[in-house]
């Protein structure tokens, strides 16, 4: 059973809550930080302990990295196994919900766990290896995104420690000015953690402005791109805030586009109130019009690609 546990109203994981849903039947536990809300939780590795306790392991998904590359590392938080995501801290692409591109970590004691075929070099020459009877065998993406995954070493070469770190500064810089200028927004709110500063990303709430209105944080987010502006994640994400609107203006932007992007958004939220109709139906100026999420969300009618379209016999 896969068990998921609350979080308090400062943002962080309720610890007693994990604590009752341990047992010696724990196989183990994944922890985003910074969260899903953007808070860093300093409990870390309190769970780890917990977790390693009962003999469970503690793995960690790194997806939020792009505040903390360079000051927090995997090892200090005590985790067994660690995703990142190229996508987001990395400079790879996150268009579209993606293109994704996942790295994944561990340590030495599971590492004949791996996937097959491994990379080996001998010295003089590269070679794939199937040779790993404890591994879980070969895996339906191989290496994943190869084009994504160099594009994100070249990137950490290019930086070094010292530019990594200065991007982990701006990318929390950028969106903790964008948060205040937002903040008090008409019909806006950030939900839980309140007082605390955020990471890379602040979840917003359009709960009030959808009671008030009937306009929905994915209106506003694609009434928004009607400005030429990328209207980030407003589709149902965390699951656990009602409305939620996700912005993560990441250390490329400079002050000159977050003013803009706020100046834009502050329109829209004043548009819901007075003219709600013309958010519901947006876009209005981009290339493609108002579509139906609920097919691009229905794996059966999803089509990401002209391919995946034809070879699913869609027609819309």
């Amino acid at each position: 059973n896969v068990v998921t546990l609350p979080q308090t109203e400062s943002g962080n994981l309720d610890l007693e809550a994990l604590k009752a849903a341990i047992s010696d039947r724990t196989a183990g536990m994944i922890q985003t930080n910074p969260t899903s809300l953007s808070v860093f939780d300093p409990n870390m590795t309190r769970m780890a302990d917990m977790i390693h306790e009962v003999g469970g392991v503690f793995a960690y998904d790194a997806a939020n990295t792009n505040s903390i590359m360079g000051k927090v590392s995997p090892r200090d938080l005590k985790a067994d196994i660690v995703h990142f995501n190229l996508h987001k801290a990395f400079a790879s692409p996150h268009g579209g919900y993606g293109p994704g591109s996942g790295v994944v970590l561990c340590k030495k004691e599971f590492e004949k766990f791996l996937p097959i075929p491994r990379v080996e070099f001998d010295g003089k020459k590269y070679r794939l290896n199937d040779d790993a009877p404890y591994s879980i065998g070969r895996v339906k993406e191989f290496y994943g995104n190869v084009p994504n995954a160099v594009r994100a070493y070249a990137w950490l070469l290019a930086m070094g420690t010292p530019g990594i770190i200065l991007s982990s500064e701006l990318a929390t810089l950028n969106n903790n000015y964008m948060m205040e200028k937002i903040k008090g927004t008409r019909g806006i709110d950030i939900p839980l953690g309140e007082g605390r500063r955020r990471m890379e990303e602040t979840v917003y709430s359009f709960k009030k402005m959808f009671e008030e209105t009937g306009v929905q944080a994915a209106n506003v987010a694609l009434r928004i791109c009607d400005f030429g502006m990328n209207s980030t994640f407003a589709f149902g994400y965390p699951l656990y805030i009602e409305e939620p609107w996700v912005v993560e203006p990441t250390e490329a932007m400079d002050i000159d586009e977050m003013d803009k992007f706020i100046q834009v958004v502050k329109q829209v939220a004043e548009e819901a109130y007075s003219n709600p109709d013309k958010v519901r139906t947006a876009p209005h100026c981009a290339a493609v019009g108002h579509v139906d999420f609920a097919k691009t969300e229905n794996p059966e009618t999803m089509a990401l690609t002209w391919r995946m379209y034809k070879k699913k016999g869609l027609k819309f």
